[in-house]
């Protein structure tokens, strides 16, 4: 029998926390690297695919990490590590 805090709501809860902020953070990331484009003198035509090109493979790599560790953590003797991995990847 689940409760009121039972697994669907901690798996909105940590979804809500950790979707919007990784999402945001790489979308700022191409962002900034956008602008030291345009600062560099650069038009639209010429900031887009630098950006893309620069910010677009550490956005890659930095996804890419975080599979990773989903992948790792829940080998890991680390009780709290291993709940927050199912409570995320769960449907």
């Amino acid at each position: 029998m689940y409760t009121r805090y039972g697994p669907e709501r901690k798996r909105r809860t940590c979804r809500a926390y950790a979707g919007p902020q990784s999402r945001s953070t790489y979308a700022l990331i191409v962002v900034m690297r956008s602008r030291e484009e345009r600062e560099r003198g650069a038009g639209t035509e010429e900031t887009v695919p630098a950006a893309v090109g620069t910010a677009g493979r550490a956005v890659v790599f930095s996804g890419t990490t975080v599979a990773v560790g989903l992948l790792v953590a829940p080998v890991l003797p680390i009780p709290f590590l291993r709940s927050m991995v199912y409570v995320l990847t769960m449907r």
